[in-house]
């Protein structure tokens, strides 16, 4: 199956904070997704995302880890649907953005402005923890 960059993954739990705790296959380390925050407690909305959509579910996940293993975040992407075309692949970032689950976070990343149209969005449509 072709895809994004980076290993096949699956998320294990989440810890208090939401930072998803993920099994590479070679090993579990706790992994923050790249470019947001999770408001603290994390909504429901957030969890059934992680764990019952992608989780539970067996959806194909693929995470992508930007620095080193103790300070890094990941990129996450997840099989959306496939097509004569061939696989879709959805950032998750951009579902929670989407879903106003989540901030966009204050560091520097490529999609930053991207990032921002999604959770500006969500705003406008008084959406998740923008209700």
């Amino acid at each position: 199956m072709n895809g994004p960059p980076g290993v096949e993954c699956r998320i294990l739990r989440l810890l208090d904070t939401g930072t998803p705790l993920v099994d590479t296959g070679n090993e579990t380390r706790a992994m923050p997704i790249l470019g947001i925050v999770v408001p603290t407690p994390p909504p429901d909305g957030y969890a059934r995302i992680l764990i019952d959509r992608l989780g539970k579910a067996g959806r194909h996940l693929r995470c992508e880890p930007i620095g080193d293993a103790a300070m890094g975040s990941a990129r996450f992407y997840y099989l959306g649907w496939r097509d004569k075309s061939g696989d879709v692949w959805m950032d998750l970032a951009v579902t929670l953005l989407e879903e106003g689950l989540v901030r966009v976070g204050p560091e520097p990343f490529p999609e930053r402005e991207e990032y921002q149209r999604h959770e500006r969005r969500a705003r406008e449509q008084e959406l998740g923890i923008w209700a």
